[in-house]
């Protein structure tokens, strides 16, 4: 018909084409004790982001491109919570990436996925949906997300710090195995660029703490009624001069939330300080049967 316009909508026909467009930009990172993973180029000229473990205990990394040029590459911060490392090249050395970066507040549940990784000497490909999309997330290990993304599948062996990308040829996030068990999350653009930046700036984590030990207790009746749960943290030593301690936190206090985020184990009060130091948080208590609330700056703990 004259004066139509004829579109083009994404399809599975397209998948061939997208792998091979993005493949000539992940790299092959070669750690010791013959571990490999992929490599994704990342904002910064000539830095790569991987997974932690294939590098974990070398200062310098062997790197391989899409056409067999060979570099080596420093490892300037880790995250072990997300199994993640930052590298630096070459500038030059260091492929660009031909794909923009999508926002994870834009994800949709079973959005069709395309994960593309390098751990060998050609590209390999796994396709899914997104499984769970979900809000955020911190786990017992310290990692937080600021979105929960899980692909539908478990992928494998290998997979880990490899690309995800949409029809529409946008970089979902970068998907890893190990760390949730039995599932393949993917790592967005706000959780990265959080990350990445702390690993940038400091080589690791910057980590928050207050000083307190605690021990999971049993709620009194009408305090789990009013909380909806059975639990919280009782606080048996104090560290002289901590955090806590500056704050007003007393022995025998219980802590039930730190910014509303509830906590019920000791995994949980140090996840929920992780990526909080020296900035102010509300912790909510039980002190001699009433509710209360303390106003704490997390220290500094690398």
């Amino acid at each position: 018909m004259l004066g139509s316009t004829m579109t083009s909508e994404p399809s599975l026909n397209d998948l061939p084409d997208i792998a091979t467009k993005v493949g000539e930009s992940l790299v092959r990172v070669q750690g010791g004790r013959r571990r490999s993973a992929t490599g994704v180029p990342w904002r910064q000229p000539g830095s790569l982001v991987t997974a932690l473990h294939a590098v974990e205990r070398d200062d310098a990394v062997e790197v391989t491109r899409a056409d067999g040029v060979t570099f080596e590459a420093a490892v300037i911060g880790r995250d072990p919570s997300l199994d993640l490392a930052l590298l630096r090249a070459p500038a030059d050395a260091v492929p660009s990436l031909p794909l923009a970066w999508r926002s994870t507040a834009s994800l949709r549940i079973a959005e069709p996925v395309l994960s593309l990784g390098r751990p060998g000497a050609s590209v390999r490909a796994a396709f899914g949906v997104l499984g769970v999309v979900a809000g955020a997330v911190r786990f017992g290990s310290g990692g937080a997300l600021d979105r929960y993304v899980e692909i539908d599948r478990q992928l494998p062996q290998g997979f880990s710090g490899s690309l995800v990308v949409d029809l529409k040829q946008h970089v979902v996030g970068l998907a890893m195995r190990g760390v949730v068990r039995g599932a393949s999350i993917v790592l967005g653009d706000t959780t990265l660029e959080r990350v990445l930046g702390q690993l940038e700036r400091h080589g690791h984590i910057q980590r928050g703490y207050i000083g307190v030990g605690v021990h999971p207790a049993r709620l009194p009746t009408d305090h789990a009624a009013r909380l909806g749960r059975g639990r919280a943290l009782i606080v048996v030593a104090i560290e002289d001069d901590g955090p806590a301690s500056r704050a007003g936190v007393s022995l025998g206090d219980v802590i039930v939330a730190v910014d509303d985020d509830a906590v019920t184990t000791p995994l949980e009060l140090r996840a929920a300080l992780e990526d909080r130091a020296k900035q102010r948080v509300t912790i909510s208590l039980i002190r001699g049967g009433a509710p209360t609330t303390v106003e704490v700056e997390p220290g500094l703990r690398a």
